[in-house]
């Protein structure tokens, strides 16, 4: 094991050439998945208890160590996901000089705590028919994932990671309902990656039209991380309610 110091020099002395800001958007927008508005989930009065039941089951065996965890289980089959998470963040979690990447620190654990709070918060909207009020919402998480360089490509891989952990918590599962799981969880990750889209869509139109220099030295990763530091040449604005750019200091 190493260090977040040497990984971070060590990943100095590989890292690729340096791109400015609307080449990276680019890039990341090259790797995106292109969906369209995915259908509204409607959930039938006989299949919410055993929708619940499923769910509850999830919750419970998906602990940080849990072999049912989807974000352990997305670790291992695509690790580049976390790590264009964490990369040059702040307290880097130190990683395992292995085949098998293993975060050591709890920032994964918080991270996982975070993406479960989400999930519960839209399977209750998706049991009640009201998902598609949220769907503004789903956008805005993906246009967040996307101010962290995260691609739409590597937040799809999370639809089929919650399908395999909930057939895994739940074998027995009748096809109908895992019908129903799948939808809910192609409806959540798809508005996301759609919000992604749009914000690089967004950016791209602004970089190109303003010819504005957004910062390019290092990703900084939360503004509430580096207090706002690395925005001082962020001339945009950026609002969330409007879909517009807005400055988020």
């Amino acid at each position: 094991m190493f260090s977040t110091t040497l990984l971070t020099n060590s990943m100095s002395t590989v890292a690729r050439p340096s791109l400015t800001r609307l080449d990276k958007i680019r890039s990341n927008r090259k790797k995106s998945v292109t969906y369209a508005n995915p259908p509204v989930v409607l959930v039938a009065h006989e299949d919410i208890d055993p929708l619940m039941r499923a769910w509850k089951s999830f919750c419970e065996s998906a602990g940080p160590e849990g072999i049912n965890n989807s974000f352990s289980y997305l670790l291992v089959q695509h690790p580049e996901v976390y790590w264009e998470y964490f990369r040059n963040a702040p307290s880097m979690p130190m990683i395992d000089d292995s085949s098998s990447v293993a975060v050591k620190n709890g920032k994964l654990n918080r991270h996982n705590e975070c993406i479960h709070r989400v999930l519960d918060s839209c399977i209750k909207f998706a049991l009640t028919n009201d998902l598609p009020t949220i769907e503004s919402t789903l956008k805005r998480l993906g246009a967040y994932h996307a101010e962290f360089h995260v691609t739409g490509l590597l937040v799809s891989n999370f639809e089929q990671c919650l399908t395999w952990s909930m057939d895994m918590v739940e074998p027995s599962m009748s096809p109908h309902i895992r019908q129903i799981w799948w939808r809910i969880f192609e409806y959540i990750i798809r508005n996301m990656v759609l919000g992604i889209n749009n914000y690089n869509d967004k950016v791209i139109m602004a970089l190109t039209h303003k010819k504005i220099t957004l910062h390019t030295n290092k990703w900084c990763g939360d503004c509430r991380l580096c207090g706002g530091q690395a925005h001082n040449e962020l001339e945009m604005k950026r609002s969330y309610s409007t879909g517009s750019i807005s400055d988020h200091k």
